[in-house]
């Protein structure tokens, strides 16, 4: 009996996400959905992208800026919206001061370390302190 092999697609998202961390305090980014969450810079990686492509890019679409990759803090996987995903984190400083918010969110904030707790995000943040 021959060999076979069947191809199948991949059965998950693939996401980015940069942890951006200046000066004691964190990036977060407000979504227009109606939840209206604070999240950090992050998104899905297209076909044939390189994962930290994605994550310049992503980070540069939403803030608008640039930033210097630290170190890759977490991995995980799970559902989100109705997809399975999993997604990549990296601890991340940026290189720009500007943050300029696209379309996709609503404003942004810097929040200090200390507040961390105080975020209405669907992010665990409560690992965040111990990437630093």
């Amino acid at each position: 009996m021959g060999k076979f092999m069947i191809e199948e697609k991949a059965w998950f998202r693939l996401c980015v996400v940069g942890i951006v961390f200046k000066n004691n305090k964190f990036l977060f980014l407000k979504r227009p959905f109606p939840s209206q969450l604070w999240v950090p810079p992050c998104g899905t990686v297209r076909k044939n992208e390189k994962i930290l492509d994605a994550l310049h890019r992503e980070i540069y679409e939403e803030a608008g800026i640039r930033v210097k990759v630290k170190k890759i803090v977490d991995v995980w996987q799970g559902w989100h919206d109705g997809e399975e995903v999993f997604s990549v984190s990296y601890l991340c400083e940026p290189i720009d001061d500007k943050v300029v918010v696209s379309d996709e969110h609503l404003q942004f904030k810097w929040v200090p370390l200390e507040d961390l707790n105080k975020v209405n995000t669907d992010f665990d943040i409560t690992k965040w302190p111990k990437y630093l």
